[in-house]
C-alpha cells in the first residue's frame, strides 16, 4: 500500500486537551484528556476523577453534618498511559550530524545515514549550519526548499538520461529488527529540486536483513521495492508524502530509499526546460517506520463497508461528507473513486486484501481493510 499526500512544513509538536463533566444524582465524573505528540512517538494520558456524593436523608443528620458529608469526597484516580508509533528510524529528519556539510556528496555526515556499500552514487546532505551555498538550506545547488521539519534534509538523483541509468540511494540501520508477521508503516517526504531538468517516478524503499549492496558502480540496485511510488512527482514547492504498509518476513534491519528500476522501466518528463543536466533530483525529509499509523494522519473512527468481503461493488457509510476515497494494495494506490459516488466498483481488481482510505471534508482520515473475493 502506498499513500501520497501533499503537505507544507508543519509543526510536529502539539497537544489536545479536553475537559468533560458527567453528572447525575449520585455521582459527578470529571475527566481530563490530554494528548501529547512528539515527532517520533505520542503519549496519551487519560485521567478521570470520580467524586462520589453522600446522599444523607433529611432528618437523620443535621444540616451542618450534611454539609460536612458533602465536603467529603472519595476520589478515584485512574491513570492510563500508552506510548505508540515509536519511530524505528534513527535521525529521521537528518538533524543530528558528525559535522556540518562543507560540500556535496557528504551524506555520511548525517548520523546513521550513508549510501549502500559498493555503490558510487553521490547522495547529498543539506543543513542550515552549512556555510557553503551549494549545501545550505533553503538555497542550495539543486533549488530552493525549506525543510519539512527542522533544519536539514538530504537529496538523491533518481533518474539520469543515459544508457547506464545511474542511480543514488540512501540507507540507514533501524533501531531494532522487524518482527515476522508484523505490519510496519513507512513514511517519508520528497520534493523535486527546481534546478534539475527532469522529474521521474518509481521512488521506492526496500527493507533488508543486511545492507543492500551495489555492483561497484552507479547502476540501479535491481531488487523489488516493498514500497513504490509509480507517479511522477513534479512539485517543487510542497513536500509530497510517500507511505505504505509492509508485512515483515522477520529480522529486517536496514532501510534503503531510491529508484530500483533502470531507465527502460522508469517514466520521466521535463520539469524545467531551462536546465541542461538531464536528471531528476529529489530532496528527502522526515523518514519514519512505525508499527501503527500516525495519529496526526488518521482519525480513530470506524466506517461501514457494505458488504465486506466484497465481490464486485460496495458502499460506504460514514458520519461526515466525504471528499476523497482511495483504494490501496500492499504496494501502491490502485484506484481513486469519485467522492460523490454511492456505489464503488472493484470488479476489475484481483482477489486479495486491500486498504480503503476515506478522507472527510473536515480533513479527518479513516483507514479500513477491505477484502476482495
Amino acid at each position: 500500500m502506498m499513500t501520497i499526500k501533499k503537505n507544507y512544513c508543519q509543526q510536529r509538536f502539539y497537544a489536545i486537551a479536553r475537559l468533560g463533566i458527567y453528572q447525575n444524582a449520585e455521582v459527578n465524573i470529571f475527566f481530563f484528556q490530554f494528548t501529547f505528540y512528539l515527532s517520533n512517538f505520542s503519549v496519551y494520558l487519560f485521567t478521570p476523577v470520580l467524586k462520589i456524593r453522600n446522599s444523607a436523608k433529611p432528618g437523620n443528620v443535621s444540616s451542618k453534618y450534611n454539609k460536612q458529608l458533602n465536603m467529603k469526597k472519595i476520589i478515584f484516580i485512574l491513570f492510563f498511559t500508552s506510548i505508540n508509533a515509536q519511530n524505528l528510524v534513527q535521525n529521521p529528519s537528518f538533524e543530528t550530524y558528525s559535522s556540518c556539510p562543507s560540500s556535496l556528496v557528504q551524506i555520511s555526515r548525517a548520523t546513521h545515514w550513508d549510501r549502500p556499500p559498493n555503490t558510487t552514487g553521490t547522495p547529498d546532505y543539506f543543513n542550515t549550519c552549512a556555510t557553503l551555498s551549494t549545501v545550505t538550506v533553503p538555497n542550495n545547488a539543486f533549488g530552493f526548499q525549506q525543510p519539512y521539519e527542522g533544519n536539514a534534509y538530504v537529496g538523491i538523483a533518481t533518474y539520469y538520461d543515459s544508457d547506464e541509468s545511474p542511480r543514488e540511494y540512501i540507507q540507514t540501520e533501524l533501531s531494532s529488527t522487524l518482527i515476522a508477521g508484523q505490519t510496519y508503516y513507512l513514511s517519508f517526504y520528497i520534493s523535486l529540486g527546481e534546478s534539475t531538468r527532469l522529474a521521474s517516478n518509481n521512488m521506492g524503499a526496500v527493507f533488508s536483513i543486511t545492507p543492500l549492496n551495489g555492483s561497484g558502480n552507479t547502476a540501479p540496485i535491481t531488487v523489488t521495492p516493498h514500497i513504490l511510488n509509480q507517479n511522477i512527482i513534479t512539485d517543487t514547492t510542497a513536500w509530497t508524502q510517500i507511505s505504505g504498509a509492509y508485512v515483515a518476513t522477520g529480522n529486517e534491519k536496514f532501510l534503503t530509499i531510491g529508484n530500483f528500476f533502470d531507465n527502460s522501466q522508469t517514466q520521466s518528463q521535463i520539469s524545467n526546460p531551462n536546465m541542461g543536466i538531464p536528471q531528476a533530483y529529489y530532496y528527502i525529509d522526515n523518514v519514519s517506520v512505525t508499527t501503527s499509523l500516525g495519529q496526526e494522519d488518521f482519525y480513530v473512527e470506524s466506517i461501514k463497508i457494505i458488504p465486506n468481503p466484497v465481490t464486485d461493488i460496495f458502499s460506504i457509510i460514514g458520519k461526515e461528507p466525504i471528499r476523497e476515497v482511495v483504494l490501496y494494495s500492499q504496494l501502491s494506490a490502485v484506484k481513486h473513486f469519485n467522492s460523490t459516488d454511492s456505489i464503488f466498483n472493484i470488479n476489475d481488481l484481483p482477489a486479495g486484501i486491500y486498504y480503503l482510505k476515506v478522507i472527510y471534508e473536515s480533513d479527518k482520515q479513516v483507514l479500513s481493510k477491505i477484502i476482495k473475493k
